[in-house]
């Protein structure tokens, strides 16, 4: 019997940033079980502070939309300001203040809606990880 293999496996350190701490220790704990190492945080603007002590230290960034103090969008616009070409993927329920269109014209390489999956989240890390390197 041959053992399935995951795909959707890495070691890359990746900043998870969402107000909801469920939907962010669910995240984490599925990601981490798969090999990446994860740093959380339940606000943009701890994430940002965070990214500017250390700007080379994650691969790739995973954000929710709409969080107090600083949303997605505008975390993403700091934090690209820093880092060009650092991969984000922007994770929103519902938002009326940025359209896909926009958030992939000012630099963020994915836009989701939520609900997604953990299966789902991985293949897009993956992919987008992986179109960086190419």
């Amino acid at each position: 019997m041959k053992k399935k293999i995951d795909l959707f496996t890495g070691t890359e350190k990746i900043m998870l940033v969402d107000d909801e701490p469920d939907i962010l220790k669910t995240l984490q704990i599925f990601l981490e079980r798969r090999g990446y190492k994860t740093k959380v945080f339940n606000d943009g603007k701890s994430a940002l502070k965070a990214f500017i002590k250390s700007p080379d230290y994650f691969d790739i960034i995973v954000t929710d939309m709409t969080m107090p103090h600083m949303a997605g969008d505008k975390l993403s616009k700091e934090i690209l300001k820093r880092r060009k070409n650092m991969p984000i993927i922007l994770c929103t329920g519902f938002s009326e203040t940025i359209s896909e269109d926009k958030a992939l014209g000012m630099g963020i390489c994915k836009y989701v809606q939520k609900p997604i999956t953990g299966a789902d989240l991985t293949a897009l890390i993956r992919e987008v990880l992986d179109n960086k390197k190419n």
